[in-house]
């Protein structure tokens, strides 16, 4: 069985500072990696700043066809 992770935006504010990424970021994670972040969400646990950077920085091509499809309506 698998999972599908719908296509939203996440914010996540910690140590003064916040990252946002896609949540089809997340299928990106290792299995380690996978396990620790929810385990801090699910204990209010700071999540460690390389998994944040790392999810911050995973683009998807999903991700970047939504902005391109922006781009487009504000030339308008």
């Amino acid at each position: 069985m698998t999972t599908t992770i719908p296509h939203m935006t996440c914010t996540i504010y910690q140590d003064g500072t916040h990252y946002t990424f896609s949540t089809s970021a997340i299928e990106n994670l290792n299995d380690k990696e996978y396990r620790l972040f929810l385990k801090c969400l699910l204990n209010n646990q700071p999540i460690p700043r390389p998994i944040l950077e790392k999810l911050q920085s995973t683009k998807t091509s999903h991700a970047d066809h939504h902005h391109q499809s922006n781009q487009v309506l504000s030339h308008r």
